[in-house]
């Protein structure tokens, strides 16, 4: 392969050599077919890789190129502990009939290791792991998906849960244009753990960051703007609010500016 270590489920591309006994290319075959294939001898211990792509197609002058991808079975991950387990490495190797030959006889390249990347490299940035069944990954097959137009990701073994990863929605006040790429149109953020927080707004809004009773929630973090009417005293606080400008005060929409003689404050 060209590139390694790959990710699952993100093809790579298989040169194919035909070659004879001295190693030379024999660069007159331009039609026999090659086949990729998934070893599943005795100690492979994975026959449900999946294998998709291009998996077969003729020879040219001798060599074809094969973009192919693996998804193997994952035994476990961890999010906070940064590691994947994979059931074993995938296996495979290249076969076809000869079509030189006078009888089409079999060619068969040896078996060939696919290094796939682990833990929080297991994808590329922007991608989340993505498993065959909805319970996790024990024994499922495992892709690395890339988050869409209005999510993200900045770890691809994170997520809402700790069972499966998940690209997380776009906050309200941010642009998720796929991938890991965000920009935020108000506040400051920071990144904690595995995901953007809104750590404080701009003078005069109120810092959002939760449905009820206080309960954090990645989904509803934005700045709201007070009204012209309202002040606050901190905004970088969620649980400091927008006020109503009191009897005799003077506000505007950021702070309490004056207020009548011998009022408290």
């Amino acid at each position: 392969t060209f590139e390694a270590p790959g990710h699952p489920g993100i093809p790579v591309q298989v040169l194919v050599r035909k070659l004879d006994a001295y190693d030379q290319l024999i660069a007159s075959d331009s039609s026999s077919l090659v086949r990729v294939s998934v070893s599943n001898e005795r100690y492979q211990r994975d026959p449900n890789v999946v294998i998709s792509g291009t998996t077969f197609a003729d020879l040219e002058n001798g060599r074809v190129s094969l973009s192919v991808s693996f998804s193997p079975t994952f035994d476990g991950f961890s999010s906070s502990k940064g590691w994947t387990s994979l059931r074993t490495q995938p296996r495979f190797y290249v076969s076809g009939a000869d079509l030189q030959s006078p009888s089409s006889a079999l060619m068969r390249s040896v078996v060939l290791d696919v290094i796939l990347a682990n833990g929080t490299s297991v994808c590329p940035k922007g991608f989340v792991l993505s498993f065959s069944s909805g319970n996790g990954a024990l024994g499922s097959t495992g892709s690395c998906v890339a988050c869409q137009t209005g999510t993200y990701s900045l770890n691809p073994l994170a997520g809402y849960s700790s069972t499966m990863p998940a690209c997380f929605n776009c906050p309200p006040d941010g642009i998720c244009s796929g991938g890991f790429a965000v920009t935020f149109k108000a506040g400051t953020w920071v990144i904690r753990g595995d995901m953007y927080v809104l750590f404080s707004c701009p003078l005069g809004f109120q810092l959002v960051n939760s449905l009820s009773a206080g309960v954090f929630s990645h989904d509803v973090q934005r700045c709201v703007a007070c009204l012209a009417d309202q002040y606050i005293m901190d905004s970088s606080w969620p649980n400091i609010s927008c006020s109503k400008c009191p009897a005799g005060g003077s506000c505007n929409g950021s702070a309490l500016v004056s207020k009548v003689d011998g009022a408290a404050r």
